[in-house]
């Protein structure tokens, strides 16, 4: 038959790479164990305060939603139980600001 067989990948074979492929393992981040590590939560705060969305160590971090108990309200990112990188604040008025 004129068909090329398909090679035998496998831990002992390997086809080889083109060039300018890189080499080496693929490892995980340290962001992808952090995501592997973070919980969703819902948590009723001592103050009337409001939050649902991911903690890692016991601290508000990834993507979360903080609803203040005047009835403003912060949806984006954490790191460390503090507001970091992009996100929405909304006053109860409705206005809103973005960054």
């Amino acid at each position: 038959s004129l068909e090329e067989e398909e090679p035998d990948i496998g831990p002992s074979k390997a086809r080889p790479l083109d060039a300018g492929a890189a080499t080496g393992e693929v490892l995980m981040s340290q962001l992808s164990l952090e995501s592997l590590a973070r919980e969703r939560v819902s948590l009723q705060l001592g103050n009337k305060d409001f939050y649902e969305g991911e903690v890692l160590d016991g601290l508000m971090d990834g993507h979360g939603t903080y609803k203040f108990a005047d009835g403003n309200r912060y949806r984006g990112q954490w790191k460390a139980g503090k507001k970091h990188g992009t996100g929405v604040f909304t006053w109860s008025n409705s206005d809103t600001y973005e960054g």
